[in-house]
C-alpha cells in the first residue's frame, strides 16, 4: 500500500480532496490508487472519490465529462449511420 502520510499532511493543511487527488497524480499514481488515496485519508465512498479522481484527471465533474461521453457516442452514431438511424425501444 501507498506511503499516505504525505497525502495526510496536504488534507491537515485543510486541502480539499481534490488537491490530494492532484498530488497523488503528480506523484505518478493511477485512477485507481487516486481512489484508494482519497477513500483513505479523507473516508470517502467509492463515488465521492471516482468523482474526484475524474475531476483531478479531467477538470471537469463527473456528470459533465459522462454528458461529453453520450454526446460523443451519439456524434459517432451520426456519422457512422447517420441521424435517421433507428432509436432503441424501450423495454
Amino acid at each position: 500500500m501507498t506511503d499516505l502520510s504525505k497525502y495526510e499532511l496536504i488534507k491537515s493543511s485543510g486541502s480539499a480532496p481534490l488537491s490530494v487527488c492532484i498530488a497523488a497524480k503528480n506523484d505518478g499514481h493511477d485512477a485507481v490508487s487516486h481512489i484508494r488515496i482519497l477513500r483513505a485519508v479523507f473516508g470517502l465512498t467509492l463515488e465521492e472519490a471516482k468523482r474526484v479522481s475524474v475531476e483531478a484527471d479531467t477538470g471537469r465533474t463527473l456528470d459533465s465529462q459522462q454528458r461529453s461521453l453520450i454526446d460523443d457516442v451519439v456524434r459517432v452514431l451520426d456519422e457512422d449511420f447517420g441521424s435517421d438511424r433507428k432509436q432503441p425501444r424501450d423495454q
